[in-house]
């Protein structure tokens, strides 16, 4: 059997230019299980770690999932794959052992910021129009004595002129 008919399965359908899988090769039997790895990696794989698989068995993380998790994830039976602990989304508790039903989004002080936030910056633009409008009137109103007074004064200039 060639090299080529045992990795030319690669995991999720990555290889390099040179037809090697880039994650690692998954024998052609092999199957993942509600995410897991429930196979090997092909002997004869060019860069295929042993134990490389993309998440672990419930209990057990690192890279080759061979170290067994800080506290058992008593929701999934998983914890994160890097550091070992619960997934802090899932469950909550001395022992990961009560799923938290509340952290379904940001906390509460977010939304409230961002309203906030919302308010200040409609105020301010409320605050721009009423100035800009009211300085906008008054200069119209300006404008318009001005020119008012400039007319009345070429009036009275041009009646005494016809009066000399």
């Amino acid at each position: 059997m060639t090299t080529s008919s045992l990795c030319d399965v690669c995991a999720f359908g990555q290889c390099d230019a040179k037809g090697a899988c880039i994650y690692g090769c998954q024998e052609r039997d092999s199957s993942y299980k509600d995410g897991v790895c429930m196979g090997r990696c092909g002997q004869n794989c060019s860069l295929c770690e042993a134990k490389l698989c993309f998440s672990c068995q419930p209990g057990f993380h690192g890279p080759s999932c061979d170290r067994k998790c800080i506290t058992m994830c008593h929701s999934t039976g998983r914890c994160n794959r890097n550091t070992g602990y619960c997934h802090v989304n899932e469950c909550t508790g001395g022992q990961c052992h009560a799923t938290d039903e509340t952290k379904t989004g940001p906390p509460l002080y977010v939304y409230l910021l961002i309203s906030s936030s919302l308010i200040s910056i409609l105020l301010t633009a409320i605050i721009i129009t009423v100035v800009v409008r009211f300085a906008g009137r008054r200069h119209a109103d300006h404008y318009s004595k001005v020119c008012a007074d400039i007319k009345k004064a070429d009036t009275n200039d041009l009646e005494s002129v016809q009066n000399v």
